[in-house]
């Protein structure tokens, strides 16, 4: 069992001991490994700050690269970026998973502002909308919503996160 010593140390101090036995191991630094942390860092934080402007944040653990995206605190699904929790410092914090994060996180950005876009456009549609016609036309979308999440057509899966943001704000609002 190795340590740092600190409590042979400590008890070596209050007992007045001239000397403490102990295995010493030199240590070399991964420079490699230390650049990749630093990079590391930086991706996190950023991406962070990205999330917290647009009230996102992530929640639970991820299953093949999927991370659950969460929007005031309510689920928006499962999407393809990993999370800071994927990174396990032994064997996953090389440069080319960083390079893959990177990549997913510039993939989420364009995607999130595609949802974000149609966010807007459903709050102008619903704006423009006669109150007797309102309920019906939600109704209409959240049918619709079904088939937008099951769509083979990717584009459509920015109406659905859209929608779900654009009821996420109806609900705080009416709250």
């Amino acid at each position: 069992m190795y340590g740092d010593g600190t409590h042979r140390t400590l008890w070596a101090k209050v007992t007045g001991a001239p000397t403490i036995y102990a295995v010493v191991t030199k240590a070399k630094k991964n420079y490699e490994r230390y650049d990749a942390y630093k990079w590391f860092k930086v991706l996190e934080k950023d991406f962070n700050i990205y999330l917290k402007k647009h009230e996102l944040d992530w929640e639970g653990k991820t299953s093949n690269g999927f991370s659950k995206i969460v929007y005031r605190g309510k689920s928006l699904g499962y999407f393809y970026i990993y999370s800071p929790s994927d990174f396990n410092w032994k064997y996953d914090l090389t440069n080319e998973k960083l390079n893959v994060w990177k990549e997913q996180q510039q993939q989420f950005k364009e995607d999130l502002s595609k949802s974000l876009q149609s966010k807007k456009e459903f709050q102008t549609i619903m704006r423009l909308t006669p109150k007797k016609l309102k309920s019906k036309l939600l109704s209409f979308f959240n049918y619709r919503r079904d088939h937008w999440m099951f769509s083979d057509d990717g584009r459509l899966k920015f109406k659905k996160v859209g929608f779900d943001m654009f009821c996420i704000d109806q609900k705080n609002i009416t709250s």
